[in-house]
């Protein structure tokens, strides 16, 4: 079963590998609120709208948005890293996404950049079987008379 927590870690690692190939510097994933001042350079990683729930009664949906804020290294002069970091996200993003070891498409990744902050988000859609555990005994034996 695929929780919340391994779609953060799958999300966090995705995106530092995208970051790692585009900077010659760290850029580190930061846990605070965005209201807090900003660490730069950083990234932001918000998962919401999670929706869960039941397709019938062997498998469950789970579906949610994920967004990711990248804080140039220089406010005033932000445009091209943030062009640089867009298309290195648009191009892996768009392949897919790896969550223990499943793979998940990602149909649309879209972006804002307001205020020198550019935003990526996309949504993700998660189906799975139920777990379910054993309750009935089976039968040992039938008996049956054939006429």
């Amino acid at each position: 079963m695929i929780t919340i927590f391994d779609v953060n870690k799958s999300v966090n690692n995705t995106i530092k590998n995208i970051i790692k190939n585009v900077f010659d510097y760290d850029v580190p994933i930061v846990a605070e609120e965005l209201k807090e001042p900003i660490q730069r350079p950083s990234l932001k990683i918000i998962i919401e709208d999670n929706k869960n729930g039941k397709l019938n009664y062997f498998f469950q949906q789970k579906n949610m948005t994920v967004y990711v804020y990248f804080f140039a290294k220089n406010e005033t002069r932000s445009k091209f890293d943030n062009i640089k970091v867009q298309n290195a996200i648009e191009q892996t993003l768009l392949d897919g996404i790896t969550i223990n070891d499943m793979w998940f498409d990602i149909e649309e990744v879209h972006f804002d950049n307001s205020d020198g902050i550019l935003c990526c988000s996309f949504d993700l859609e998660i189906i799975e079987e139920i777990e379910r555990k054993q309750t009935d005994d089976y039968m040992k034996e039938l008996k049956t008379k054939l006429y």
